[in-house]
């Protein structure tokens, strides 16, 4: 997570502050903290708009990129997946009230990045993005010992795999 406990790396002369706050892949465990410093800077920042989403997994790139690969300390990535109107979109709701920006936009962030791979990476997105069958098996193997101590079924990690 780049810049969340200092300035933001781009602001304008005119006063025009620009932040982006992600994991850059898996967190391994560190996701909780890092969501929860990303709110807390939000707020001392005090934003005008708010662009967000909670989509863009990464796990379906574990195999094309090992920085994405899973461990037993993502679960709670899937939950909050699962769990997405509790533990996400509520605490941006929640955060928006708070601040009150003019603006809350609310955007899914699958399928939105493949023009801008290249490699390895390329190659795991286009599969993933034509939904390969293989891809998408791998990834369900990979997650499911994961996630059935959330009580997920293999359907619910497969449905994650996917979408």
């Amino acid at each position: 997570l780049k810049g969340t406990a200092k300035p933001p790396p781009y602001k304008r002369a005119d006063g025009t502050w620009f932040q982006w706050w992600g994991m850059q892949g898996n967190a391994h465990g560190r996701t909780e903290e890092l969501i929860d410093d990303m709110f807390q800077s939000g707020e001392e920042m005090r934003p005008e708009v708010v662009v967000t989403n909670m989509a863009f997994h990464w796990f379906h790139l574990c195999g094309y990129s090992e920085k994405m690969c899973p461990n037993e300390l993502d679960s709670p990535i899937m939950s909050r997946w699962k769990h997405y109107r509790e533990t996400w979109l509520q605490r941006v709701y929640d955060f928006a009230l708070k601040v009150k920006p003019k603006v809350l936009l609310i955007k899914t962030a699958n399928l939105i990045c493949g023009s801008k791979r290249t490699g390895d990476w390329l190659k795991g997105d286009v599969l993933y993005q034509s939904f390969d069958n293989a891809t998408i098996a791998a990834c369900t193997e990979r997650l499911y010992p994961l996630a059935k101590p959330l009580f997920f079924t293999r359907e619910d990690t497969e449905y994650y795999c996917k979408y």
